[in-house]
């Protein structure tokens, strides 16, 4: 079992790239007053083409909380900002 805070959002998402069943997994959103399960991890990508090579470039991850809220972590460079 993990458990996470806003804190950690940034490194949660980085092993979250690399689970398979999310669904499975008994991963937790500590918001401060109670937990909830993750049951969804999304990435989301800008596609472009430069000089005829295409190219996709992560934008975003979509943590989808058990209820029905969603955890929007925005990357911007080296950095992530948590939208929620």
């Amino acid at each position: 079992m993990v458990v996470f805070t806003f804190d950690s959002v940034d490194l949660i998402c980085s092993m979250l790239l690399t689970v398979n069943n999310i669904e499975k997994a008994a991963i937790f959103y500590n918001d401060g007053k109670k937990l909830c399960k993750v049951v969804g991890f999304d990435v989301v990508n800008d596609d472009f083409e430069v000089n005829g090579m295409s190219m996709e470039y992560e934008r975003q991850y979509v943590l989808t909380l058990l209820d029905g809220s969603t955890l929007r972590v925005r990357l911007i460079g080296d950095t992530m900002v948590v939208e929620s």
